[in-house]
């Protein structure tokens, strides 16, 4: 038909016990139309099945429920987000060989934490690399803020302070998927990083 694809209705996929050796777990029936690339960002199948029984068959029971609930199932939308923001991420780290140490000792002389020992903000990975005589860097330095809080958070690191940190070019881009990077921010006066809630960030100086 002038080339153009024909794909099958899609067919809800019930919960079907299944056992293999001495497990028995959850699966989707099989069905081909499922898994078409054409229909692969309007559902991820969330849901579809149960964890595997013989660590959580006692929960079954809560867990089915919660799993039909269709206000928890991402949409096309969050699936489509959520690709876009993890090809961003691929892009930020294909940006820098600083990302790909090969060796133990690159990783000891490049890579450092901030933001450790008992006076820590538990909610934030702060990590360190430096790019100074690297192949391929790319910077000078590069700084990685993981925070996983429901709120945003600030740390102070003083051995960063008076540096020309900015946001890597891929969440300062008018493209970019993650709008929350955007709007981390850093005050080189203070050393003070702030990171939105639930975001992963990278800074740079170039």
């Amino acid at each position: 038909m002038g080339g153009t694809q024909v794909v099958p209705a899609r067919v809800v996929n019930p919960i079907v016990p299944h056992r293999a050796s001495d497990q028995t777990f959850a699966r989707p029936v099989a069905n081909s139309a499922c898994y078409s690339p054409i229909t692969a960002y309007n559902d991820n199948y969330f849901g579809t099945g149960l964890p595997i029984q013989d660590k959580n068959g006692d929960n079954w029971g809560l867990i089915g429920p919660l799993l039909a609930d269709p206000a928890i199932k991402p949409t096309a939308t969050e699936i489509a987000w959520t690709r876009d923001a993890f090809r961003d991420l691929l892009k930020i780290r294909y940006s820098s060989t600083l990302f790909r140490l090969r060796t133990g000792d690159e990783i000891k002389s490049r890579l450092m934490f901030h933001n450790t020992g008992s006076a820590q903000v538990p909610t934030v990975l702060a990590g360190h690399l430096d790019g100074n005589g690297y192949a391929g860097a790319g910077f000078k330095e590069v700084l990685y803020l993981v925070n996983v809080d429901k709120q945003p958070q600030t740390l102070t690191i003083d051995a960063l302070k008076g540096k020309s940190f900015v946001l890597h070019p891929v969440h300062s881009a008018p493209g970019a998927a993650d709008k929350r990077a955007a709007a981390a921010t850093y005050a080189a006066a203070t050393g003070a990083f702030t990171v939105p809630a639930r975001t992963a960030v990278v800074f740079v100086v170039n």
